[in-house]
């Protein structure tokens, strides 16, 4: 059976699933998402408007993209706001932080992390003003995106974030997926990668999340490709090198605002029902048309990666009660 066969009868069965056939009772860590906040400090939005500069030009700070968070509060990227977890970080100081989510623990490094502004909906570059009130997004993907660990793109040189997770086979023993989120600010982003550190490296692409005003300019985030099933106790999180310096422009970042770990899907079939045991059940960009899974239980709303004048969408569906 051809692969684009294989979808469309994926497709069907699964639509024709009766809702019994969701709960098959399997214990796992179910998806989580793991994302990182910047505390500006003093330097943090107040919309009290010191430090304005002058009209016309940028201020000595632009607030609102100094604004501290953002926590999530709404669904982002087909993952509850309960299923998030947020490191939090410290305006300019290097990164080193060590936290525990779940049976995971999460090692964070990088030379600083930034925010975004990405989402802002008070922000006006028509309003001289709205420069300096406190950022404001949408519950939910902004949110995620509002801050990122960095590569410190300086002429000639970079230094890498890196990311280490584990207690991964304690958390996931039937195995794990991996997504991340970044922000490149302009596309041709640099891959992601997933190593543990000894028989494998997944290289993951990114694809584009659309253009969108960000602090100073229009810029882009991204979601990677999910990766293989895993198996390792512990795993690092590193992208690729950047392309560009401050000097020559544009700068194609390395960066991480999080990601986003679930359960393989495991898949099988009762009579002529396709069921799954637990997971995550999720298509990508890549499948097209053939991905739009729109009726199934317990279904997120999709995430537009492109226009709306192009079909294909993200959904993730999680095993549970219906």
């Amino acid at each position: 059976m051809n692969k684009k066969l294989l979808n469309r009868t994926l497709k069907q069965t699964v639509l024709a699933l009766p809702a019994a056939a969701l709960m098959l009772g399997a214990s796992h860590a179910g998806t989580i998402g793991i994302h990182y906040t910047l505390d500006w400090g003093a330097y943090a939005a107040n919309g009290d408007g010191t430090n304005t500069g002058t009209p016309g030009t940028y201020g000595f700070y632009h607030y609102a993209y100094m604004t501290t968070g953002m926590n999530v509060t709404g669904t982002a990227f087909g993952v509850p706001a309960t299923n998030w977890t947020n490191i939090a970080l410290q305006y300019y100081q290097e990164v080193n932080t060590t936290n525990v989510v779940g049976q995971m623990t999460v090692l964070s490094t990088a030379k600083v992390a930034w925010s975004s502004g990405i989402g802002d909906t008070n922000f006006d570059v028509s309003n001289w003003y709205s420069w300096f009130e406190p950022a404001a997004v949408a519950p939910g993907n902004d949110e995620v995106t509002w801050t990122y660990l960095d590569d410190f793109v300086r002429p000639g040189s970079y230094i890498m974030w890196n990311v280490n997770v584990s207690g991964l086979r304690a958390a996931y023993p039937n195995g794990y997926t991996v997504q991340t989120i970044g922000f490149p600010a302009v596309f041709p982003a640099p891959n992601v990668n997933i190593t543990d550190s000894a028989t494998f490296t997944n290289s993951l692409a990114y694809t584009d999340l659309g253009e969108r005003r960000g602090a100073w300019t229009n810029v882009y985030a991204g979601l990677s490709a999910v990766s293989p099933v895993m198996t390792s106790d512990v795993i690092s999180i590193y992208g690729d090198p950047p392309v560009g310096d401050k000097d020559n422009p544009p700068i194609h970042h390395s960066t991480l605002c999080g990601f986003i770990i679930a359960e393989p899907l495991t898949l099988s079939f009762a009579g002529t029902n396709l069921v799954w045991s637990a997971g995550t059940l999720q298509s990508s960009p890549a499948l097209g048309a053939d991905a739009q899974w729109t009726t199934l239980t317990n279904a997120v709303s999709p995430y537009p990666f492109l226009p709306a004048t192009d079909p294909s969408m993200f959904y993730r569906l999680t095993s549970g009660t219906p």
